[in-house]
C-alpha cells in the first residue's frame, strides 16, 4: 500500500564554501523534482500527494538575523523550482572554510509544528504523521558545526539534533563530505547518507556539483524518494550507505517493523515504571524464588534441562531481538522492552551483563524477571520467549556468608556487590538484599552461555573458543568443556589479535578467557567448527562502543555485530551524556541482525535522571 503523501524539504547550504557549486547542486535538485513527478505520475497515478519547500541556511553564529531562508510548503513542482531559483537561495557569507549551520537547520525543521487531523492543511506546517511521511533531504559540502546556536537548542549537538529529528519521525536524505559528524547522522531511523570525498585539500568541495560521485549519489537519492512506500517507510533501510561499505546492499532491508507513533497515555514513563518496579519487588522476589524450587523459571533454554550451549532450531524461527549490556541502565531496559513488546510474537535476547557501572541492577534484574514471566503468560506456553546469555558480570557475582562482606565480584567494577552488601543506600533490608543476590546467583548458574540458529548465526556475551580447543571439535557436547563455555562469555573482539593472547600467555590460560580475539581467529573458528555449525555470521556485547554497536570492517568474511543496550557514556558512566537514541538488534529467522534504532522521550529521560539524581 502507498502512503498518502510526502512532505520534502531541500535543505541547501548557503555558506561561503558553496559558491562555486550552488548552481550546479539546483540543477541537480530539479532533475531531481522532475524525475519525482514524472515516475510517481507514471507508476501511481494520483496514488500520492506530495509537497515541497526549498530552505537554505548559513552560519547562524556569524549571520543570527539572515542565517534561514524558509519558504512555504508548494504542491506545485513550478513553484518549488521557483523557490529553488530564488535570489534569497545564492551561498554567501564567509571563508570557504566556513561551517554552515546544519544541526540548528535539522533542529528547527523538526520542530516544525504540524496541521491536526480534520484541519486544513497549512502552508507552514508539516501534515500529520500519521498520514505523511516527513523528508528533509540536504546538501552541503562544508566542514561539520559541531554545536548548536540558535536560541532553542544553543550548546546542544549531534545528539539533541538526531532526538529532534526521530522524534518528530523526519526521514533524513543527504549528500555530504565524508568526515566526522556527518557520519553519524545515518543513526536516524530509515537515514540514506550519500558521502561526496573531498576533491583538494580543501573542505570546500570544488567541482562538488560536476563530479561523477555526485551525480551517482544524486541518482542514489532520486531512488530512495521514489521508494518511500508503506512497508518501506515502517524501517526504511536504515545506515544504508554505512552498510553499503561493509559489504550490505540495500536489498538487504531488515524486518518489518512498525514506527507507529507510542501515545503517552499507553506508554508508562520510565520513572513511573521504576517506582512501580520498586512497589512490585517483594511479589517478584516471592514468585521468582518459588519457580527457582520448582526448576520451573520462564527463561527460554534456562534450567539443567537445557544445553549451555544451545542449538536453535527452526521450531524457533522468526523475529528476534537482541539486546546488549544493560548495566543496570533502568531508563534503557524498560525503553528497549517497550519497543520489544510491539511485536508479542517476536523472541528476544539479552547478551549478558545485567548489573554493575548503573545505578538500578536491582530493578533491572526485577524487570527481567517479571517480563518474563508476563511474557510466557500471555504466550500460554511453558516457557517465554525471552532468554537471557550469561555476561561476565553476571557470573563474577559470587557469595561467602561467613565474610563480613558477603557478596564479592571477579570483575570489576561491581556496584551490585556494593550495593548487595549494602554499602550504597538502599530502601531494602539485609535480608532482602540477601535474598535477591542469591537469587541471582542460582538463576545465573544456569543461563546459557550461547545460541546456535541453524541459519548460521552464533549469540554470546563476548565471543568464541580459542584455538587451543578447536582440535576437541568432535561434537557438540565439547562445546561444553569449561574453557570453551568460557571464552563464549569472556573473550573480547579485536581488529587484530595482540600478544596479550593466550599463546603468549600460557600461564594464565590455565584459569582466564580473558582474552582477545581478531577477524582471522574468527575465520579459523567457523573452519573449526564447521562440522558442528556451519557459522556464518556473531552477534554478541561485552565491549563497549560508542554509538552502542559496532561492526568492525576487518570481519568481512565473518560479519560480526556488537551491541550495547545501556545509554549512558561507555567510558565515564554518565548520563550527562546519553546517547540520543538506544539501540538493538533486530534478526528474522536468524540472519545477520540490522541495528534498530530505539528513540526516545526526552522528557521522560530527564524526569528519570533527576529524580534519580543522575543528572543536575
Amino acid at each position: 500500500m502507498r502512503i498518502q503523501s510526502v512532505d520534502l524539504v531541500f535543505l541547501l547550504d548557503l555558506s561561503g564554501g558553496m559558491a562555486e557549486c550552488i548552481d550546479s547542486v539546483k540543477s541537480g535538485c530539479r532533475v531531481i523534482l522532475n524525475e519525482i513527478q514524472a515516475r510517481s505520475k507514471q507508476s501511481y497515478p494520483d496514488s500520492t500527494s506530495w509537497r515541497f519547500k526549498v530552505c537554505g541556511y548559513r552560519n547562524h553564529a556569524l549571520n543570527p538575523e539572515n542565517w534561514f531562508v524558509d519558504n512555504p510548503f508548494v504542491s506545485d513542482l513550478a513553484a518549488a523550482e521557483t523557490q529553488l531559483l530564488g535570489s534569497k537561495m545564492q551561498a554567501a557569507g564567509g571563508c570557504e572554510e566556513e561551517a554552515g549551520s546544519l544541526l540548528d537547520a535539522l533542529f528547527r525543521l523538526s520542530k516544525m509544528e504540524q496541521t491536526e487531523d480534520g484541519v486544513t492543511e497549512c502552508s507552514s506546517k508539516w501534515r500529520g504523521r500519521g498520514r505523511c511521511v516527513r523528508t528533509i533531504f540536504f546538501i552541503t559540502n562544508s566542514t561539520f558545526n559541531v554545536s548548536m546556536s540558535i536560541p532553542e537548542a544553543a550548546g546542544g549537538g549531534l545528539g539533541n539534533a538526531i532526538t529532534a529529528l526521530m522524534s518528530s519521525k523526519v526521514v533524513l536524505f543527504g549528500i555530504c563530505p565524508e568526515g566526522e559528524g556527518y557520519d553519524k547522522l545515518w543513526c536516524v531511523d530509515r537515514s540514506e547518507i550519500s558521502f561526496v570525498p573531498c576533491l583538494d585539500e580543501s573542505p570546500a568541495l570544488v567541482g562538488f556539483g560536476k563530479s561523477s560521485e555526485w551525480r551517482n549519489a544524486k541518482q542514489i537519492v532520486t531512488e530512495a524518494f521514489l521508494n518511500i512506500d508503506q512497508e518501506k517507510y515502517r524501517y526504511f533501510g536504515g545506515r544504508v550507505e554505512s552498510n553499503h561499505k561493509k559489504g550490505w546492499t540495500a536489498a538487504d532491508a531488515p524486518l518489518e517493523m512498525t514506527d507507529a507513533p507510542l501515545s503517552n497515555a499507553s506508554v508508562p514513563s520510565a520513572l513511573a515504571e521504576l517506582n512501580r518496579i520498586r512497589v512490585a519487588m517483594p511479589e517478584i522476589l516471592k514468585q521468582a524464588t518459588e519457580q527457582l524450587n520448582f526448576g520451573c523459571l520462564p527463561f527460554l533454554f534456562w534450567g539443567a534441562q537445557w544445553s549451555p550451549v544451545q542449538k536453535v532450531g527452526e521450531h524457533k524461527h522468526g523475529k528476534w531481538f537482541f539486546i546488549g549490556d544493560i548495566h543496570g541502565d533502568f531508563f534503557a531496559l524498560h525503553t528497549l522492552l517497550e519497543e520489544v513488546s510491539r511485536h508479542p510474537d517476536s523472541y528476544v535476547c539479552f547478551l549478558g551483563d545485567l548489573v554493575d557501572r548503573g545505578p538500578h541492577g536491582i530493578e533491572c534484574f526485577a524487570k527481567l524477571l517479571e517480563f518474563a514471566e508476563k511474557q510466557r503468560i500471555s504466550s500460554g506456553q511453558r516457557f517465554s520467549r525471552v532468554v537471557w546469555l550469561l555476561g561476565n558480570h553476571d557470573e563474577g557475582l559470587s557469595i561467602n556468608p561467613r565474610a563480613e562482606k558477603k557478596f564479592r565480584s571477579s570483575v570489576e567494577p561491581a556496584e551490585f556487590v556494593d550495593f548487595l552488601n549494602a554499602e550504597i543506600l538502599s530502601s531494602l533490608q539485609e535480608n532482602e538484599l540477601n535474598e535477591w543476590g542469591c537469587l541471582f546467583i542460582d538463576i545465573c548458574e544456569r543461563l546459557p552461555r550461547a545460541l546456535l540458529f541453524d541459519s548460521g548465526l552464533l549469540a554470546t556475551h563476548g565471543g568464541i573458543p580459542l584455538e587451543d580447543r578447536w582440535s576437541y571439535f568432535k561434537s557438540h557436547e565439547s562445546l561444553h568443556h569449561k574453557r570453551c563455555l568460557g571464552d563464549f562469555t569472556w573473550t573480547r573482539a579485536a581488529k587484530v589479535s595482540t600478544k596479550k593472547g593466550w599463546k603468549y600467555d600460557p600461564a594464565r590460560r590455565l584459569y582466564s578467557s580473558s582474552f582477545e580475539y581478531g577477524y582471522k581467529d574468527l575465520e579459523g573458528f567457523c573452519k573449526a567448527v564447521e562440522p558442528l555449525f556451519p557459522m556464518k555470521y556473531l552477534v554478541r556485547g561485552h565491549d563497549h562502543v560508542e554509538d552502542g554497536f559496532e561492526i568492525p570492517v576487518e570481519y568481512k568474511a565473518t560479519p560480526l555485530l556488537t551491541l550495547n543496550g545501556f545509554g549512558f557514556n561507555y567510558l565515564s558512566n554518565s548520563f550527562k551524556d546519553y546517547r540520543p537514541t538506544l539501540v538493538l538488534g533486530a534478526s528474522a529467522d536468524g540472519e545477520f541482525p540490522k541495528v534498530h534504532h530505539v528513540p526516545y522521550q526526552l522528557e521522560h529521560f530527564q524526569d528519570y535522571a533527576v529524580s534519580e539524581k543522575l543528572i543536575s
